[in-house]
């Protein structure tokens, strides 16, 4: 470039590198001035090259290469598969019959539901947050005060204490010197006695010799015998100190009756409050009279398994070696065949374009996105049974034994083994190990929900593994045979509904395991695996009738 445009604040063409740029190309990342454009553009005819005008480049929208035709880039969103797709995608056969969107569209869509979200974020999540910590400085603060108050009055009590006891020990020392007093002045008048009688004696003798070595005889005539006077002599005085007992009080007895201190544990409430946002002001509830919308017939003749995608299709799958997708319509839109050539023992739509099986045969899980089946997990002694995607995106399997008396639960992230699920704290097994069939959900509270149908009971543990309850029916009932659960599934609102096929019926119940009702008027035939759309939907997968029947069990709850 030529030094003396070096200090000009202008953009110049990165071809010429002399001529003003007025033109950018996306794809190359390229400044260009109008004469350049098509010199550039015939360097590389392969590339899909996107020349837009300098300085409006920064609001037009940026589009991906597309990841099977790098030289084109995606301005269609394909709604089966859930992905950006390029034209050259659109009419291959790897999307045909799919339905497909502007990827402007899309991109405008997505910055609402976005825009709506900072909107949410900033005028109820974040004064929430704010007004919670708030509440917790302020509560903070008055800790100080309030533990304060409570050492001033352990102190006081204990000086109350102290005040008692130095009046006790005082009365206790003046008794002593009270007593001491009195013996000391029985025992001086006692001494005073005795030295008046050795005075007394002494005076004796002294008479006595006078008159034994006296000349004069009547001196010696008139001289008592004293001797008799003192032969009795001065009784003794026994005294007695007085004996202090000490009280034996022990430590606890004496802490039980100065007082004691009630401690509690910092509890985190469980209940998880959630917030009232604009979109959610509509309290959903069970209806009254649920809504058959649509029933697919499938072909299959044992129908065991179903999965709803986020753009409304339904995949399933039966005791045959495929798997299909049908629109609400009832037209099969695809059709995937297992690798192995069994019936997939569950399926689980993963929500970026995968949709997940398991194989018991080949002891597999299985990932099918657009292309053939790849194998996610191989397991060795243990054969996979039904699928759960959590909250997380790790994947839930349920697993049984080689001899089928043992059943668990397995936590993958990826194809990386997290956790395991399979006894309580007492050792004992929270699963019947008699059956392969345990569908299992993740209920909104984290919750892994498992219909053990085998055991008669919905098992419900904690994401740590620990047992919540077991549902094994309502209290009363009118149905004749046993309950046996085989379809599980759980909706934004916490609550778990499962399949009583026996009975044909499908059990609601709360996340503490309290029954609410039983969803009725829909004429089912031995519902078997259940799955919930985004929509409030409940998808029921009839075993005997190969149909799938899509119910509106939730409404809004009119305001009053």
């Amino acid at each position: 470039m030529d030094p003396g445009y070096k200090a000009q604040d202008v953009t110049r063409c990165e071809v010429c590198e002399t001529n003003v740029a007025q033109m950018y190309c996306h794809s190359c990342e390229t400044n260009l001035c109008p004469t350049c454009v098509g010199s550039h553009v015939a360097l590389n005819v392969k590339i899909e090259h996107q020349i837009l005008t300098l300085g409006l480049h920064k609001l037009s929208l940026i589009f991906s290469k597309c990841g099977d035709h790098p030289c084109q880039f995606c301005h269609f969103f394909c709604k089966e598969c859930d992905i950006p797709v390029c034209s050259r995608c659109i009419s291959s056969r790897k999307h045909v019959h799919h339905a497909f969107l502007q990827m402007s569209q899309v991109f405008k869509s997505k910055q609402e539901i976005i825009e709506k979200d900072i909107q949410t974020l900033e005028e109820v999540v974040n004064p929430k947050y704010e007004k919670i910590v708030k509440a917790v400085e302020s509560e903070l603060k008055n800790l100080d005060d309030e533990y304060g108050k409570i050492i001033k009055t352990i102190s006081d009590h204990g000086d109350d204490w102290h005040t008692k006891i130095n009046l006790i020990v005082s009365k206790l020392k003046a008794k002593v010197d009270e007593v001491y007093g009195d013996q000391v002045y029985t025992l001086k008048k006692h001494l005073s006695h005795i030295n008046n009688q050795i005075l007394a004696i002494d005076d004796a003798i002294t008479e006595n010799n006078k008159a034994l070595h006296s000349n004069e005889v009547m001196k010696t005539l008139c001289c008592q015998k004293k001797l008799q006077k003192f032969t009795k002599l001065p009784p003794r005085i026994h005294l007695q100190s007085p004996i202090f007992t000490q009280g034996t009080v022990t430590d606890t007895k004496i802490g039980q009756l100065f007082g004691s201190l009630q401690t509690f544990p910092t509890l985190t409430v469980n209940e998880i409050e959630t917030l009232s946002l604009p979109e959610q002001q509509s309290l959903m509830q069970i209806l009254e009279e649920p809504d058959l919308l649509t029933t697919v017939h499938t072909g299959f003749q044992k129908l065991c398994n179903v999965a709803s995608t986020n753009s409304g299709n339904i995949w399933c799958s039966g005791k045959e070696g495929n798997i299909k997708k049908f629109n609400r319509s009832g037209t099969c839109l695809k059709t995937i065949l297992t690798t192995s050539g069994m019936w997939p023992a569950d399926i689980v739509w993963r929500g970026n374009g995968e949709l997940l099986y398991s194989d018991t045969v080949s002891r597999t899980i299985n990932v099918v996105k657009g292309g053939p089946a790849q194998k996610l997990i191989k397991l060795k002694s243990w054969k996979p049974g039904n699928l759960c995607i959590r909250f997380s995106g790790n994947l839930l399997v349920t697993m049984c034994s080689e001899d089928e008396t043992q059943a668990k639960i397995v936590c993958y992230n990826a194809s990386l083994e997290k956790q395991t699920i399979q006894f309580d704290d007492k050792g004992k097994p929270f699963f019947s190990g008699n059956s392969k069939i345990k569908y299992l959900k993740e209920n909104k509270n984290l919750d892994i929900c498992v219909a053990d149908s085998e055991a008669g009971a919905v098992v419900v543990v904690s994401s740590e593994g620990k047992l919540r309850f077991r549902y094994t029916g309502p209290l009363s009932s009118t149905h004749r045979k046993p309950f046996k659960p085989y379809g599980i599934a759980t909706d934004s609102q916490g609550h778990i509904l499962t399949s009583d096929s026996d009975n044909h019926c499908i059990h609601i119940i709360d996340q503490t395991g309290m029954f609410l009702c039983y969803l009725g008027n829909c004429n089912l035939k031995n519902p078997h695996a259940l799955c919930v759309d985004d929509k409030y939907n409940l998808c029921v997968a009839e075993y005997n009738t190969g149909k799938i029947k899509v119910i509106k069990y939730m409404g809004v709850q009119p305001t009053k």
